[in-house]
C-alpha cells in the first residue's frame, strides 16, 4: 500500500541486522516459493528502515530478484538488500539484489548495503539493475560488497536502451571487491549499453578491487565521476600507498 513505513526493531547495524526477512531456515527450495521476484514493492511514497533482507535458498534460482521497486518514490534507510546468497543465483547471469524499474523511479537509499560478500559471484551478474527508464534514483552513503571467482560480475547493469533516464546519483558510495581475502579483481563497475537513456554520476566514490568503473568505452562514456583530485576515469579508484 502507498505511504506505508516498515521498521525493523534491532540494533542499527548496517549489515547483518537481525531484523530481517529470509526463506525459512533447512531446505526450502526457490521452486517451493514459487517466484524469482523475492520481495517487490509496486506502491509509492513507502519508508523502510533498519532491517535486512537475505535472500538464499537452499536450492536457488539463477534468475532471483531479492528486492524490486516498481512504484517509485520510496525511502530506504540502513536496509541491507542480500540477493545472490545461494549457488544457483551466485552462478546465474539473471540473478540481482536490488533492481529498479518502471518510469516512476525518484527513490532514495540512504545508509544501505546493496548485496552480500558471503556467497562467491561466478559470473555477469549485478547487485544493481535499471530497467524502463527509472530516473533520479540517489544513493548516499551506500555499501555494495562483492566476493567473486571472475573478473565478469557486476556492480551496475543498465538492461537494454532507454533503461534509465535523466540521473543517477551516487554520493559517498563505496564499491568494495575483497581482493584481500581471495576476491578477485573485477574488470568494471557497471555496464551500460549504447543510448542508455541517462547517465550515472559519481560524487566522491571509492572503489577496492575493481578496474574502472565502466566495464568499456560506451559504458564509460555515460558515467560522470568526480572525486578529489580527479584524474580522468581514474579519480575514486582505490590503488595501494606507494
Amino acid at each position: 500500500k502507498n505511504a506505508t513505513h516498515l521498521i525493523g526493531v534491532a540494533a542499527p547495524t548496517a549489515v547483518g541486522s537481525r531484523a530481517r526477512i529470509a526463506p525459512p531456515t533447512g531446505t526450502y527450495t526457490a521452486a517451493t516459493f514459487g517466484a524469482n521476484a523475492f520481495i517487490e514493492v509496486t506502491a509509492q511514497g513507502c519508508f523502510f528502515s533498519n532491517f535486512d533482507v537475505y535472500c538464499g535458498f537452499s536450492t536457488g534460482s539463477a534468475t532471483m530478484i531479492a528486492w524490486t521497486d516498481s512504484g517509485g518514490r520510496n525511502a530506504y534507510s540502513n536496509v541491507n538488500i542480500q540477493g545472490l546468497n545461494d549457488a544457483a543465483s551466485a552462478q546465474g547471469t539473471g540473478a540481482r539484489s536490488l533492481k529498479i524499474s518502471g518510469t516512476t523511479g525518484e527513490n532514495t537509499f540512504t545508509s544501505c548495503t546493496i548485496g552480500g560478500d558471503t556467497t562467491t559471484r561466478t559470473v555477469a551478474n549485478a547487485s544493481l539493475e535499471f530497467s524502463g527508464g527509472s530516473p533520479r534514483n540517489s544513493f548516499v552513503g551506500c555499501i555494495f560488497p562483492f566476493q567473486t571467482s571472475a573478473s565478469t560480475p557486476l556492480g551496475i547493469i543498465v538492461s537494454a536502451a532507454s533503461g534509465l533516464d535523466r540521473w543517477q546519483k551516487f554520493d559517498r558510495c563505496l564499491f568494495i571487491n575483497n581482493v584481500q581475502s581471495t576476491s578477485t579483481t573485477m574488470a568494471g563497475l557497471a555496464t551500460l549499453p549504447a543510448s542508455a537513456g541517462g547517465l550515472l554520476l559519481m560524487k566522491d566514490c571509492t572503489a577496492v578491487g575493481i578496474t574502472e568503473f565502466g566495464t568499456d568505452a560506451t559504458s564509460r562514456g555515460q558515467i560522470y565521476v568526480d572525486g578529489a583530485a580527479p584524474t580522468a576515469a581514474t579519480s575514486g579508484i582505490a590503488v595501494n600507498p606507494t
